[in-house]
């Protein structure tokens, strides 16, 4: 009876340890600290790949985002393939239209906006998140009439959220 009761100790202790970096490291297993630098490593290499790849672009600039253009309203080159996402501009406000883990899935959602007439805007925030944004703003109201419009569109996810980047949240 005693060894029963010392087995039922002994497993759950092995369980809780098996998780420890500690113990990994001196099994010679990588710990969460390399499994969160190789899931950056993936995540980085992923964003340089398509940034490589991006070809055409429609140029944003500053002047254009002090006129209150949006990138909806900037004109779009119908070329095969031209789905590729903008980078970051510096305004302050973006309409999110998702947030992926996943290139594939942020890829598709840049497909359903340039579909819909909307050059997507994409942020990698810190926590390897990529977020498409579907237009972006430097007034805070402007971006919430923009959102409005992106949730009356048939593929628009409910989930649409005005992100601003007083926040902190995204890489620069």
């Amino acid at each position: 009876m005693r060894r029963y009761k010392t087995l039922s100790l002994i497993i759950p202790l092995l369980f809780l340890l098996g998780g420890c970096d500690w113990v990994r490291s001196t099994l010679g297993m990588p710990t969460s600290q390399d499994l969160d630098k190789l899931r950056y490593n993936a995540m980085m290499a992923n964003a340089a790949d398509s940034a490589a790849a991006k070809k055409d672009t429609v140029a944003i600039t500053a002047d254009s985002l002090a006129t209150g253009d949006t990138l909806a309203s900037v004109p779009v080159q119908e070329k095969a393939g031209m789905n590729q996402p903008e980078t970051a501009t510096s305004a302050r406000f973006y309409v999110i239209a998702g947030s992926f883990k996943e290139e594939a899935n942020a890829a598709k959602m840049d497909g359903y906006l340039v579909k819909n007439g909307v050059k997507p805007v994409r942020l990698l925030f810190k926590n390897g998140y990529i977020v498409v944004a579907s237009s972006a703003h430097e007034n805070a109201n402007e971006a919430y009439a923009a959102m409005r419009k992106l949730l009356e569109l048939d593929f628009s996810p409910e989930d649409v959220w005005v992100y601003d980047t007083k926040q902190k949240l995204h890489k620069e």
